[in-house]
This record gives structure tokens, sequence and C-alpha cells, in this order.
């Protein structure tokens, strides 16, 4: 994994070769990690960088967020939206729900109260309506162990349901047993473009966006973080949200 801005005048000329589909991630990637995710907001700047980009090329915003927060938080029409890691995706003349986790959905509503009765301070669940996410990065570090028991304790007697557990970046996923990820949303997504003809470059910070980059052989696939941490498919990183920034700016400069 090699540091973008090392490699730029190589990517530079790959961009300036071909039409580009921009792929990103939202938390860690265009707005910073916060102990509350209801709190999250990308920047000022962040919102009107991506405005003038979807306005010269295409591109999806793929979260484990539900579709319907993620595209409140972005607020850009006439884009791609994928929520809770590709289950349901939105777009341009597209609407997908996984069949199965759509199913499945209703018995996730009483884990989710269960889960909510946990007294232990910092602990944050999120309803995403296919998915549930059980946060603990607010948790003090003598509790994590004890908030990740409990969550066990409710969570792994119903995983025959056709559940299972995904960890994440400070949190726990509830989700449908289902061979669907964000990579498969992204082959989806990209399905109504000829692939020869365009360059798909992805931004991720989290676990689940390593099968996004593993579904993207051909493309420009960017990890956020640091090049210690072995990420499969990426083939470049960035250091923070600083830089993707500074990224986005330079690709919108070539597209003018």
């Amino acid at each position: 994994m090699k540091y973008l801005f090392d490699c730029w005048k190589e990517i530079e000329k790959k961009i300036s070769q071909k039409k580009v589909f921009l792929l990103l991630d939202y938390d860690g990637t265009l707005a910073p990690i916060v102990k509350n995710p209801e709190k999250v907001k990308h920047s000022k700047e962040m919102g009107v960088l991506l405005k003038e980009i979807s306005r010269k090329l295409p591109f999806a915003i793929i979260s484990g967020r539900s579709l319907e927060k993620i595209k409140e938080l972005v607020g850009i029409e006439n884009v791609f939206y994928a929520g809770n890691h590709g289950l349901e995706v939105e777009g341009i003349q597209k609407k997908f729900i996984h069949p199965t986790a759509l199913r499945i959905a209703p018995s996730l509503r009483k884990i989710y109260k269960d889960l909510k009765k946990i007294r232990i301070k910092g602990i944050f669940v999120e309803d995403k309506k296919l998915t549930i996410s059980f946060h603990y990065r607010a948790v003090p570090k003598g509790k994590i162990a004890l908030a990740k028991k409990k969550f066990e304790k409710i969570v792994k007697p119903r995983l025959k349901k056709g559940l299972r557990i995904e960890e994440g970046r400070k949190r726990l996923d509830v989700k449908p047993d289902v061979d669907w990820n964000k990579g498969k949303a992204v082959k989806l997504i990209l399905k109504i473009y000829d692939r020869k003809k365009i360059l798909p470059i992805c931004l991720g910070d989290d676990k689940t966006d390593e099968d996004a980059f593993l579904a993207l052989k051909r493309g420009i696939t960017i990890w956020i973080k640091s090049r210690e941490i072995k990420v499969r498919g990426a083939k470049y990183y960035l250091k923070n949200i600083s830089e993707v920034k500074e990224f986005l700016n330079q690709l919108n400069k070539i597209i003018e």
C-alpha cells in the first residue's frame, strides 16, 4: 500500500484518461468519527466540494448507516446512495433492497429493544431498520468487556434466525446472514456503466470497505488510515479526512 500523494503523477495520468466514478464511505472518510454517531457531520467545505464534483461526474456514497440517514446527511440529489453496508441502494433509475434482509428485519426489533435496556454509560444502540449497530466508543475502557458480554448474551441465542454478528470500528453489528456486502453493492451500481470506459475510485476507512476494494481490482482504492495497517484490496492510503479533502480538491481541478 503506497502513500497516495507520493504517486500523484501516476494517479493524475489515470484520472485524465478515463471517466471517473467516485465511491465514498462517509464516517471516518468524509466526516470525523465522533462518540455519539447521531452528532456526526461533514464540514461545510466538504459539502460544497461534493456538490461541485457531483455536477461533473457520477459518484456514490456507500455507508453502514441506513439509506434514509445517509441521504439526509449528504443531501445531494442525482447521486447513488448505498445504506446498511449495501443492503439497500438507491440512485439514478435504480432502487434495491436485499429481499432476505427485508424479510428478516422485523426480528431485529426485539433485539434492538433488549439492547437498549443495557445500562452501561456510553453505549449507543443504532436502529438502522435492516441492521443494528451497538456502539461502545464512548464506554469507559474498564466497562467495554462487560458491554460486549451483555451484547452477546442478548444476540447470540437469536443468531439461528438468519442473523450474524460482525465487528466494526468500536461497534458490533447485527446483520442478516446473507452473502452480500459493500463489494456486491458496488458491482450492482457500476453494472449500468461500461466497466472498460470508467475508472472507479473508492475511499473508505472501515473493515467493511475491504469488500468494496476487492471488487474494484482495476480501480484506485484508497484506505483512510496509517500505512502500517494491512487492508485487503487497498492500493493507496491517505492519513486523515484533511487529506481526503485535498485529494477531492485535486480531483475536482483535473475534471474541470
